[in-house]
């Protein structure tokens, strides 16, 4: 059985909406990685500011670095040369 969504104006509509979901989705996943790198780097710099702990900062920088990581991640998911066949 052949699915409409695979076929003529179908299969146009059908890459539109994919390709708009998937740009969405990566501008979220952006969006949320922007977010949780600030936040991180506003709790390295409080943890500074109040003389905490180095391994508490320690691991604070790790873990900032993890998320620096994630977002590098989502960006480079957003290649746009990608086009489905």
């Amino acid at each position: 059985m052949v699915n409409v969504n695979s076929v003529g104006i179908f299969l146009s509509a059908s890459i539109s909406r994919d390709i708009f979901a998937s740009n969405f989705y990566s501008a979220y996943l952006i969006q949320e990685s922007l977010s949780t790198a600030e936040s991180f780097k506003e709790k390295i710099q409080d943890a500074i500011d109040n003389n905490k702990d180095s391994d508490y900062i320690e691991s604070l920088i790790k873990e900032s670095d993890y998320y620096d990581s994630l977002l590098n991640f989502a960006i480079l998911g957003t290649d746009e040369n990608e086009s489905p066949q």
